[in-house]
């Protein structure tokens, strides 16, 4: 079969999508001052988007034949201020979201059903109308992937399970004491890490609408300071361990461990928000075949067992936190073989007693995206301490 390749798809909705799109949040914000004002509760939410998949390499060479589209399900709790953590980041909302998306080619493509817990915090307030910033990350099931006979074209996406994360930016207006309408957009990712190949992955930046319905009353309770909230300021000291898996050159090759242990340091300088210094060394079993086999070139700088040094940052409540690392390499130089010598690491940590002042020891789990330069290169599984 013959596919053809469209040019037009952007050059002609692209700015329509634009303009219109501004223009229906700024009407929310204009028309806030009329409506009521918003209401705490729990929330049943749909809403719908259109977009278009960006390809992001030039080796993504399968047609996209029309805008991308999905529906989204999702329930939604609007915190009321009543715990310290909600008042700390300003009354945030809270859900779990239900994804179908469809990226423009089923026969290449196909369908991807996903799920996603998210947070979203307010930017800024009108009156009954909120703009907030949100974030999802779950996981999507793909029912159509890379297969060398069947599906060659779809070299983005070569395992059935994948990771989801999306930003958004979303305009909420209550119109009745129950029913809110929302208008924005968001950027959403899939891929695995490497965990198969091919990972290129698929992005799909779209303009979104909905409707939410409220399912349960919360009543609303008078504001409180983030003055008033108290909070631990000492230094916390921590252990973490973390395993990951990649494949490594070719589609069903060998699959590789990687292995990460960290020592790091933490204090809280706001109730919701730490920072975080550490060192870690890895163990990159991928790597250390290339080297054991020579295949590498003579300027490589590169060892599978590798220091580093990281600050990092992190949101949440007593139990829950979402961490973002920065990392710098002890032994690679500026520019060596397959890697950069700097990175990232994004992802959710839950605390098991971190509720509990008197605990001593607190366990906790995590998930992390790391990255280099963007580049994802493994999703890390980590079990730690904190002392």
């Amino acid at each position: 079969m013959r596919h053809s390749y469209p040019t037009n798809l952007k050059q002609e909705s692209g700015f329509q999508w634009k303009s219109i799109g501004w223009i229906i949040v700024l009407a929310t914000f204009m028309a806030g001052p009329q409506l009521v004002a918003q209401s705490p509760g729990s929330y049943m939410v749909l809403d719908a988007g259109l977009g278009t998949v960006v390809k992001h390499r030039p080796t993504m060479v399968f047609p996209v034949e029309r805008a991308a589209r999905s529906v989204t399900l999702e329930y939604l709790r609007q915190t009321d201020g009543s715990k310290d953590w909600a008042t700390a980041m300003i009354r945030p909302n809270w859900g779990v979201a239900f994804h179908w998306q469809d990226y423009g080619n089923r026969e290449v493509l196909g369908y991807v059903y996903a799920i996603s817990p998210y947070l979203a915090l307010p930017i800024l307030r009108l009156g009954p109308a909120t703009l907030w910033g949100r974030m999802d990350m779950g996981f999507a099931y793909h029912d159509r992937i890379f297969d060398r006979e069947t599906n060659p074209l779809n070299n983005a996406i070569g395992s059935r399970i994948n990771n989801y994360t999306s930003f958004g930016i979303l305009a909420e207006a209550q119109v009745t004491p129950d029913i809110f309408v929302r208008l924005g957009g968001h950027f959403a990712h899939q891929s695995n890490a490497r965990a198969r190949l091919p990972n290129l992955g698929l992005n799909t930046p779209q303009w979104r609408a909905g409707i939410g319905y409220r399912i349960q009353p919360t009543p609303t309770l008078p504001p409180r300071s983030r003055k008033e909230i108290s909070y631990d300021r000492t230094w916390h000291y921590y252990a973490r361990v973390g395993f990951g898996r990649i494949e490594q050159k070719v589609n069903d090759g060998p699959r590789y461990p990687i292995w990460v242990v960290s020592a790091f340091a933490s204090r809280r300088f706001r109730p919701v928000q730490r920072i975080m210094v550490g060192v870690e060394i890895s163990h990159d079993a991928a790597l250390a075949e290339l080297i054991r086999n020579q295949d590498l070139p003579p300027e490589a700088n590169v060892t599978a067992t590798r220091p580093a040094v990281w600050a990092g940052y992190e949101l949440g409540s007593d139990k829950f936190g979402m961490l973002g690392q920065i990392f710098l390499y002890l032994h690679d130089k500026p520019g060596s073989y397959g890697k950069q010598y700097w990175g990232t690491r994004f992802g959710p940590t839950y605390y098991f007693r971190g509720a509990d002042p008197n605990a001593r020891f607190t366990p906790f789990v995590g998930m992390y995206l790391k990255t280099h330069l963007f580049i994802a290169d493994y999703f890390e599984t980590s079990v730690g301490i904190r002392f």
